[in-house]
């Protein structure tokens, strides 16, 4: 599982869109017909490299996809950047362009006997507090111009705006679809009207992976939410449809682990490495003292205590055991 203590906006969006039906889904619902017809989804390829400027990876994040066409066979990309900043962006447009040409200048290195750029998509995601009101047109970014404009540059961004997010505008499968919801709660402040329909979302999750998706996504609550909020969520989560707040109980915790690794071991230690577990996900590393005093525990009350409050806090300095 992922650590979600920095950047945990970026570091979720490419762990669901990394999943490839995740990424495809998404992309086949959310794309303009007249493109996402045409592509052979099966050939989707997740590419590792990331385009943006160092000053901009706070305030969005990207994904590139290497794709084939239906009927050529041809290679394309849909490049997918994420905005995470309150407002539209004016220069976004140009920092599209200078993206691609990074791409394809990456092209270039790994194919160097190449004879044509390849088709780039860039595709924008939007979860600003305003709806986007910038044109997505490039030669917009010149103002008027006094000569013809077939010497300047022409292309346009696809922009998927999601400021105003409803159940009707959320594509592609379950993960996605709550990721959507979460990204947008963190940006926007509005996770108490969106929780009913979040529970019920992560009460579908598959009970294998479904437990560590779930606990995935409940660390990013905890990062991204008031601790008031993330309090009242958990003990909602108790009572909604008989399911219990199985991320933050260490007894559904070690069930899972223990499944999922076929070992019969005792409650209290099992407890004891998901309390651990937890906390290295979260700060990568765990002070000799604070582990020696999770071992010494043999009480589960208290386990199940840690565990809660691993999940809820955001710094080792604000954890109370």
């Amino acid at each position: 599982m992922i650590d979600l203590t920095n950047n945990p906006h970026d570091k979720l969006f490419k762990e669901v869109f990394s999943n490839k039906k995740e990424a495809i889904a998404f992309l086949r619902d959310s794309l303009p017909k007249t493109f996402s017809n045409k592509i052979n989804w099966s050939s989707l390829k997740l590419q590792k490299n990331s385009f943006i400027d160092e000053d901009m990876k706070g305030s969005e994040f990207d994904l590139l996809y290497e794709v084939k066409f239906n009927k050529t066979q041809k290679t394309s990309y849909i490049y997918v950047l994420f905005e995470h900043q309150s407002n539209p962006d004016k220069w976004m447009g140009f920092r599209t362009l200078k993206y691609m040409c990074r791409i394809w200048d990456r092209q270039f290195k790994e194919h160097p006997r190449s004879k044509y750029l390849r088709p780039i998509l860039p595709v924008v995601l939007y979860q600003g507090k305003s709806q986007w009101n910038i044109s997505t047109q490039f030669s917009d970014q010149f103002g008027k111009i006094d000569v013809d404009s077939k010497y300047f540059p022409h292309f346009e961004y696809y922009l998927i705006d999601q400021s105003d997010l409803d159940d009707e505008h959320l594509n592609g499968l379950i993960l996605g679809k709550v990721l959507q919801i979460l990204m947008h709660c963190a940006h926007h402040g509005d996770f108490e009207r969106m929780e009913h329909k979040i529970i019920d979302f992560l009460d579908k999750l598959p009970d294998r992976p479904g437990l560590q998706i779930r606990i995935m996504f409940m660390l990013y609550i905890a990062q991204t939410q008031r601790e008031k909020t993330v309090k009242k969520f958990i003990k909602d989560l108790k009572m909604y449809k008989d399911m219990e707040a199985d991320m933050v109980t260490a007894a559904q915790v070690w069930e899972a682990r223990g499944e999922a690794r076929g070992e019969a071991r005792g409650k209290l230690e099992t407890a004891k490495d998901a309390v651990l577990e937890v906390l290295n996900l979260k700060f990568a590393e765990v002070p000799y003292l604070l582990e020696e005093k999770i071992n010494y525990c043999d009480n589960l009350k208290e386990l199940k205590n840690m565990l809660r409050n691993a999940i809820l806090t955001k710094s080792l300095d604000e954890l109370k055991f």
